[in-house]
């Protein structure tokens, strides 16, 4: 039997990281009906469960020092725990202005808010405050769909940013019917793509090597990047992306990394897969374009994150014998091939090897064959267009809207009511 939150009937759930009963009963004191709070100790891994098993709205960490801690080093230690597994919850330091070196270590870990202990009017204030900021985080995740497609390259050149602007624009028409369920596919959006809130976006991180070429292919150009929005974590919400990103006319965001790939150095692994799975909250649906990236350590991790991680090759020998690397690495960094769904682009039985065959081969599972229509996609694209955009029912575009449905989201469907191997992907 599943746990019931601490907080499941309160409007907004406050958790206390502290090892004072005292400091508890005065906040609960100061709080009134404002909020529900719960005390757990400045345990940095314990306070991290209890964030992750009772999703509070708000975290307040004791800085006062009542335990022989001047620093607050267990509370720092605490907070940068936080920060790291659990970045979208806000965070707020209980501390006494009578003493200010409480407010300092606050600081001086990350924490931007204080609340003061002596004052009892502005505590509440500065709750109803990080509630407006945040949401409610219970109520916030209850509404992410949180679908996430990671398409992967087995060498460059396969082809991987042409199909990630196709998924999505195709998904973001998809996303669009939803909203008007009248609407017949390839007719104009129903509401102003800047309208569009952003769980009703398709989003694009923008990761492969040429930089940029998702952008490119949109029509699209930003001088907001990757490494900006790392180093901006802490305040990204939805206003935040709406006005930063690039969005084309239909509503696909894209977020790509700076044209200067020497800054992607000053970011790391770590803030990088934060990034990701902040972005994962914010959109209907987010592709990620890792096509030519050769770090295998971050795409292994970004693959087990995803909903779904895609392979993209195509029937040429140097294709093949890359793809049976890709897996390899993968496999190295924890990710099973059953787990990795294989897309055979350009695909034509007279190049030799058939699908089936290398299916069986590889070990991986055949989930969409693409045709190869090299001359009508540059064509259009030539032109400033997606391929669907010119011919609706072109051989390419068909078969991706048959790979969109194999994985089985379509908009407000759970993807485990899905078929095939993406049921048995969800962990």
């Amino acid at each position: 039997m599943l746990k019931e939150s601490c907080f499941a009937h309160k409007s907004v759930a406050v958790l206390l990281a502290s090892d004072s009963p005292a400091t508890a009963s005065r906040l609960e004191q100061g709080l009134g009906d404002t909020a529900m709070l719960v005390r757990h100790g400045l345990d940095p891994a314990g306070i991290c469960a209890c964030v992750r098993d009772e999703s509070p709205d708000i975290v307040l960490l004791d800085f006062q020092n009542e335990d022989g801690d001047p620093s607050g080093s267990k509370a720092a230690a605490a907070a940068s725990a936080l920060q790291e597994a659990c970045p979208d919850v806000p965070l707020a330091a209980v501390c006494c202005y009578r003493q200010p070196h409480s407010a300092v270590a606050a600081l001086r870990a990350g924490v931007r808010e204080v609340a003061d202990l002596d004052d009892a009017h502005g505590l509440p204030l500065l709750i109803q405050r990080l509630t407006d900021i945040g949401g409610p985080r219970r109520r916030r995740s209850e509404d992410k769909r949180r679908s996430s497609v990671l398409l992967m390259g087995a060498r460059p050149g396969m082809g991987v940013s042409t199909l990630a602007v196709h998924m999505a624009s195709l998904w973001q028409e998809r996303l669009m019917r939803n909203r008007s369920p009248g609407v017949r596919s390839g007719s104009p959006a129903p509401a102003a793509a800047e309208d569009l809130p952003l769980r009703d976006r398709t989003g694009i991180l923008d990761l492969g090597m040429p930089v940029g070429d998702c952008l490119l292919y949109l029509g699209l150009a930003s001088d907001f990047h990757f490494v900006d929005a790392v180093r901006g974590i802490q305040r990204l919400d939805d206003t935040l992306l709406r006005s930063a990103l690039a969005h084309d006319g239909h509503g696909v965001s894209v977020l790509a990394w700076p044209r200067d790939v020497q800054q992607i150095s000053e970011v790391s692994y770590t803030d990088s897969l934060r990034l990701y799975e902040r972005l994962k909250e914010h959109f209907g649906l987010l592709l990620v374009d890792v096509g030519g990236f050769s770090n295998p350590q971050f795409v292994a991790a970004m693959a087990q994150s995803a909903d779904s991680a895609l392979v993209v090759a195509d029937q040429s020998v140097g294709s093949l014998i890359s793809l049976a690397e890709v897996l390899r690495d993968l496999g190295r960094n924890g990710m099973t091939t059953d787990r990795v769904g294989l897309v055979l682009n350009r695909y034509d039985e007279r190049y030799g090897m058939s699908a089936s065959q290398v299916e069986q081969r590889f070990g991986t599972p055949l989930t969409a064959t693409l045709p190869d229509r090299a001359l009508q996609l540059r064509s259009s694209m030539n032109q400033g267009m997606l391929l669907h955009a010119q011919a609706r029912r072109d051989p390419y575009v068909r078969a991706v809207e048959r790979l969109i449905d194999s994985l089985a989201m379509e908009p407000g469907q759970d993807p485990k009511a899905g078929q095939g191997w993406w049921k048995g992907w969800r962990r």
